[in-house]
């Protein structure tokens, strides 16, 4: 359970990252400084699921005792670093961190993420280059599709996707939707374990949509970042989220994103995607029709 990034002393030295520790386990493990201690700590605060989903993340007495650790912790850092304002007064009001404390350092994407022709982001076609036809052909895509880069975890809502796409299907076809561009769209799921595929796998099933779906393992940086590049869109359908990562990084090709309207996203996408509430399926499927069938709003997302 990642509640932070890593852990550092005065001198800079890294502890492990909380998920390399069993749930539960006290945020002094592995090489970390422990909790009460009197070494000054500095900690980047990148999740706030354990807090804002206790009925997930604190079934356990032992998680629920760590995570009161954990908040001790927090509460006690010489300073509390979190990527955006949302996640600043999160942070202060679900686990107490004095506001003085918490120090506001935006987050970037990642050097393979960025475009290199800004000015390509208004069309898709111009950003899909030598590497993602490539990375296209290997995972048998179409030539228009939407990724999913997401965790699969308490923290994300892959029920109502699915949901979305079967109510897309019963919909039927948008009339303005050119013959080549396949409905419902298509969905590229991308680093779920074999565990995660085939429970995937059954739940697309049950609603109608298995073929909507492709699946790609964990991919390196470079990879994942030109199949992103040639979507239509990054979906991130979440219940929480505290560093959005994947939106930064859409943002950064010139994707658009439909996402979910919680923690550090609306801060972040802004006006480059669409916004949903949480677990509300009409409105995701409409979000994704938009971005996917309608010609005058995705190139004002991109």
């Amino acid at each position: 359970m990642a509640g932070w990034s890593d852990i550092r002393g005065p001198a800079g030295r890294r502890g492990r990252r909380a998920h390399d520790r069993p749930e539960g386990a006290p945020p002094g493990a592995a090489g970390a400084p422990p909790p009460f201690s009197r070494i000054p700590i500095v900690v980047t605060l990148l999740d706030l699921a354990p807090w804002e989903l206790a009925g997930s993340y604190q079934r356990s007495p032992s998680a629920r005792f760590g995570q009161r650790l954990r908040a001790r912790l927090l509460r006690d850092a010489a300073a509390v670093i979190v990527g955006t304002d949302a996640i600043a007064r999160s942070a202060a009001s679900l686990i107490r961190v004095r506001r003085r404390r918490i120090r506001i350092v935006p987050l970037a994407a990642r050097a393979a993420f960025v475009a290199a022709d800004p000015g390509a982001g208004t069309d898709v076609a111009n950003r899909i280059d030598a590497a993602t036809r490539l990375e296209m052909d290997r995972v048998g895509l179409p030539g228009r599709y939407l990724v999913y880069p997401g965790r699969y975890d308490a923290r994300q809502d892959l029920a109502t996707l699915l949901r979305a796409l079967a109510a897309l299907g019963a919909a039927g076809r948008p009339r303005s939707l050119p013959a080549e561009v396949p409905w419902p769209p298509r969905v590229l799921l991308v680093g779920a374990s074999p565990e995660d595929r085939a429970a995937l796998a059954r739940a697309a099933a049950r609603a109608g949509v298995g073929d909507t779906l492709a699946y790609a393992p964990g991919l390196p940086a470079d990879r994942l970042a030109a199949l992103v590049r040639g979507a239509r869109a990054v979906l991130l359908p979440v219940l929480s989220e505290g560093a959005g990562i994947a939106a930064i990084e859409a943002l950064a090709c010139g994707t658009p994103v439909v996402a979910t309207n919680v923690g550090a996203l609306p801060q972040i996408v802004g006006g480059a995607g669409i916004l949903v509430e949480p677990r509300d399926v009409d409105r995701l499927a409409s979000a994704v029709r938009a971005d996917w069938a309608d010609e005058r709003v995705h190139p004002r997302l991109a």
